[in-house]
């Protein structure tokens, strides 16, 4: 049997500085986080181009 339903997940909010920062091509969060950010763009890229 497979279970196939559908839940709710969080949806991620940016506010309008995190936006601005984002589109100009820098990292929202602060120096620790400037590498999480980063693996997580490489991650998001490597899927989309096997897509």
């Amino acid at each position: 049997m497979i279970d196939a339903s559908i839940i709710a997940v969080p949806k991620q909010r940016n506010n309008r500085d995190e936006n601005d920062l984002i589109k100009a091509g820098k990292t929202p969060v602060g120096k620790a986080g400037e590498e999480a950010w980063q693996k997580l763009l490489r991650l998001q890229e490597s899927y989309q181009r096997r897509c």
